[in-house]
């Protein structure tokens, strides 16, 4: 039998992701997903596991979207063309984040530093990533 990692490397190598972006989604899918575990044993005390593993699956959503976008649109010749999707690609995701922490924020009232902690994971996942990575120096 597989592990979920061994599925999940494979789904994305088949969509032609680099190892870096496969290693970095899985460990904030991950974390996202053991943050919502632990908030349904945390629910009675405090809500803010179930926001931050909220918030840390939205920063993979998009990652994932930015990366798969980059991905496909790499080959692309005209400079221009592909910049502005880009640029209309990224807004979209801006906006939506914009809403999910404004519903967070006034109407579920979830705490800011759940929501920073977990929008700001992919950063210290990126971070961890490359400071943990094997080096492929070769020594004289």
């Amino acid at each position: 039998m597989k592990s979920p990692w061994t599925l999940f490397d494979a789904a994305l190598a088949r969509r032609g992701f680099a190892a870096p972006v496969r290693t970095i989604l899985f460990r904030m899918l991950l974390c996202g997903l053991l943050a919502l575990v632990w908030s349904a044993f945390a629910a009675p005390f405090s809500a803010w596991w179930l926001w931050f593993g909220l918030s840390t699956l939205f920063s993979a959503w998009n990652f994932f979207g930015l990366a798969k976008f980059i991905q496909q649109k790499i080959s692309v010749t005209s400079k221009k063309k592909w910049l502005s999707s880009l640029i209309w690609s990224f807004q979209l995701r801006l906006f939506l984040t914009g809403i999910f922490v404004y519903i967070a924020l006034a109407r579920c009232k979830a705490p800011v530093s759940a929501l920073v902690a977990g929008l700001s994971s992919l950063l210290v996942f990126i971070v961890f990533s490359v400071c943990c990575a094997p080096s492929h120096t070769q020594s004289d």
